[in-house]
């Protein structure tokens, strides 16, 4: 099939610019007329065809003189040039050589010649430009600042600059052509899974894609950011996919979700009873007895210290690097007196525990800065979107292999079907205030999927079969040295618990 090409003829006699265009018009080539030299160097610069076909003896300007313009001028000058003549003697095919042409016609014209000579410079031109602009992207590509990969349909690597190469850990050699998504599986998970399934066609309803590198003792957890732009590299169709590093823009968001969690909870309690303490003894201080005077005090200097030991968390917490960057590990021994915290943090009155016997002293990956405020996301959720803000929790621990599953319920609504596909999306973006108000399920489950990932765990969500309620399955990996893990001191829980009301707790060995 031919390729339609932008063809500029030029003649000073109606006769032969007709002539020309009835030749090349059946071959479906969009056609440019010039009439004189000075409108063919204007056409030129105005379209920049793909050939021009020249006519040698015009008055005024001729076409030597038209070719050495052309030449001259950075917009024209590799434009191809045939020119067409009835000058047959070598002098004046030397001299158009030496103005710039590039091949000649001698007049009358063969038709068969005239079009097999067009598409033939017309392909080797479009080569010509091709390679021309593929050395300028590599250039430029090369020395960017974003990692930038060129695929084939089939998604294998055609192409990988050095910044894409350091960003994924991975070398690539010119000529391999490995498919992309085995050559990131070494080091890196693709997630949502989901977002992945027609790569490297764009997702739908532009769902991001991330490359997650998990944590490890000796390497800190990674996100790259993937996108895939179509695009049409001569007649051959291509994919150019850009790799960018938003590791930290990820933890932030973790961080100020959870620094907001601590403003926002943490202090209401201790100042609620602060001041409900001193009303009471301001309006009341003339009727009370030394002893009830004493008992307020009490309560009053209970919430100044609980108010105060959170104030310094929270100025601890903003010296403390990102939730994730140091590996640890949490003991589920102390999981139970975890979720009681957050339960009544929440005002959540019922909660039940139920785990097996075999994952009792176990160890595993996440942090318990990072347990926390995975606990936290979900057992939130589940009061804020229960009916009646009364949910009933229920967390269930069993082992898979060298996982824990970590299952919590509720019982509060049900879920369609898009809004399943889409809870684990980790719109970074979406909420500049980070106030965890925005609709569906909020930044809680993009946040708990951002940490299991992270942990090399993995995460699934769906309605419960038999009842109103979601629930989270997570699973998380069992650490791999648990007598070093068990000496860190970030798996301890330094905030003792203080019942306000009963909590249900409920073990079944």
């Amino acid at each position: 099939m031919t390729i339609p090409a932008k063809i500029l003829i030029v003649d000073d006699t109606p006769t032969g610019l007709e002539a020309l265009e009835d030749l090349l018009a059946p071959m479906g080539h969009q056609l440019f007329l010039a009439h004189d030299g000075a409108a063919a160097l204007a056409t030129a610069v105005a379209h920049t065809p793909d050939l021009i076909l020249l006519d040698v003896m015009m008055p005024g300007m001729d076409g030597f003189e038209v070719c050495r313009r052309l030449r001259a001028e950075a917009t024209t000058a590799e434009i191809p040039v045939v020119m067409i003549t009835a000058l047959n003697d070598p002098k004046s095919r030397l001299k158009g050589i030496e103005a710039g042409a590039d091949d000649f016609l001698s007049k009358p014209i063969d038709r068969y010649e005239l079009r097999a000579r067009v598409k033939m410079i017309v392909r080797l031109n479009r080569y010509r430009r091709l390679m021309v602009e593929r050395q300028k992207f590599e250039h430029v590509v090369t020395y960017a600042a974003t990692g930038y990969l060129i695929l084939n349909e089939q998604g294998k690597i055609l192409f990988a600059n050095p910044h894409a190469q350091r960003n994924l850990g991975q070398k690539f050699e010119e000529g391999e052509q490995r498919p992309f998504l085995e050559w990131v599986a070494t080091s890196h998970r693709p997630e949502p899974a989901a977002a992945w399934n027609n790569f490297p066609e764009p997702p739908a309803a532009n769902a991001p894609r991330y490359l997650v590198r998990p944590e490890s003792e000796m390497l800190q957890g990674q996100w790259l950011q993937v996108n895939v732009l179509p695009y049409q590299d001569g007649v051959v169709n291509h994919f150019l996919v850009t790799v960018q590093d938003v590791t930290r823009q990820m933890e932030e968001v973790r961080d100020m979700r959870n620094f907001h969690r601590m403003i926002h909870h943490k202090l209401r309690t201790p100042l609620v009873g602060l001041v409900s303490t001193l009303e009471i003894i301001g309006k009341w201080s003339k009727n009370l007895t030394p002893i009830q005077f004493a008992e307020l005090m009490g309560i009053a200097q209970l919430s100044v210290d609980r108010l105060h030991g959170q104030i310094e968390d929270i100025l601890q917490y903003t010296h403390l690097p990102i939730l994730s960057s140091a590996p640890a590990h949490f003991p589920l021994t102390n999981l139970s007196q975890l979720i009681e915290r957050i339960a009544l943090d929440l005002s959540i009155d019922t909660v039940f525990l139920t785990q097996s016997e075999d994952v009792t002293d176990c160890l595993i990956t996440p942090s318990a800065k990072m347990m926390e405020l995975m606990l936290y996301e979900l057992l939130e959720n589940a009061y804020k979107f229960h009916p009646e803000q009364m949910p009933v929790v229920e967390v269930e621990l069993r082992r898979r292999g060298e996982m824990v599953q970590v299952a919590v319920s509720d019982n509060g609504r049900s879920l369609p079907q898009p809004e399943l596909e889409q809870v684990w999306t980790p719109y970074y973006q979406v909420e500049k205030s980070f106030t965890g108000e925005i609709p569906g399920m909020g930044l809680g489950l993009p946040i708990v999927a951002s940490l299991i990932w992270q942990a090399n765990g993995k995460c699934r969500l769906y309605n419960r079969p038999d009842r109103p309620g979601v629930t989270v399955e997570l699973l998380l990996p069992i650490a791999a040295n648990p007598g070093k893990a068990a000496m860190n001191p970030t798996t301890t829980i330094t905030h003792p618990l203080r019942p306000e009301r009963p909590l249900a707790i409920t073990r079944v060995l």
